[in-house]
């Protein structure tokens, strides 16, 4: 059901880029939830941290995949 949460959230906001904590805060689900979903999930892409034009090399970033 987490699943869901965290995917459903993303979808709604297809072009945006969140981290971890803004995704806990809104879907109300524990942040370590929210990335062990992001790892597991194969719908769920991992952004660059440049893509959001942060310098920070290790800086975690979700967002969905796109259909093509």
């Amino acid at each position: 059901m987490e699943n869901n949460l965290v995917e459903n959230f993303l979808r709604k906001h297809p072009s945006v880029i969140f981290a971890p904590k803004t995704i806990s805060r809104h879907t109300r689900v524990q942040l370590k939830c929210v990335v062990k979903i992001a790892h597991s999930n194969s719908q769920i892409r991992l952004a660059k941290p440049r893509e959001v034009g942060s310098g920070f090399r290790r800086r975690m970033l979700m967002t969905i995949k796109r259909e093509e």
